[in-house]
C-alpha cells in the first residue's frame, strides 16, 4: 500500500497497558521491487499524554524496545500510525507489544 494507515487500541476500564516494545517491517510488495529501499515512518502514540510518543523510521524494519515502557491508562487510546516512504507499493507489518494490569 502506498496510503497512511492508522489504527488505535482502547484501554478497557480499570486496566492500564504497559507498551514494551514496538515493532516495523516493510517489504516489497511486487518482486520487482525487492531490491528498493524499503522505506517507512511509524508512530505510536498515546494521545493523553505529553511526550508519550514513540517515532520511527527505516529501511526493511526495526524493533524498539521501550523502557521504561510507555503507561497508558485507562479509557486512554493508543494509536498506531505508519506512512509508506517508498516510491512502490511496500507491504508494512506494524506492532506494539506489552501487557495489561
Amino acid at each position: 500500500w502506498n496510503t497512511n494507515t492508522v489504527d488505535t487500541y482502547l484501554v478497557p476500564a480499570g486496566k492500564t497497558l504497559y507498551v514494551t516494545r514496538f515493532s516495523v517491517t516493510a517489504s516489497a510488495h511486487n518482486q520487482t521491487d525487492g531490491d528498493a529501499n524499503q522505506i517507512f515512518r511509524a508512530y505510536l502514540i498515546n494521545a493523553a499524554y505529553p511526550g508519550g510518543t514513540c517515532y520511527v523510521g527505516g529501511n526493511g524494519g526495526v524493533s524498539v524496545t521501550l523502557s521504561p515502557p510507555l503507561k497508558v491508562a485507562a479509557g486512554d487510546r493508543v494509536y498506531l500510525y505508519c506512512t509508506n516512504k517508498a516510491n512502490h507499493n511496500v507491504d508494512i507489518e506494524v506492532s506494539a507489544q506489552g501487557y495489561l494490569l
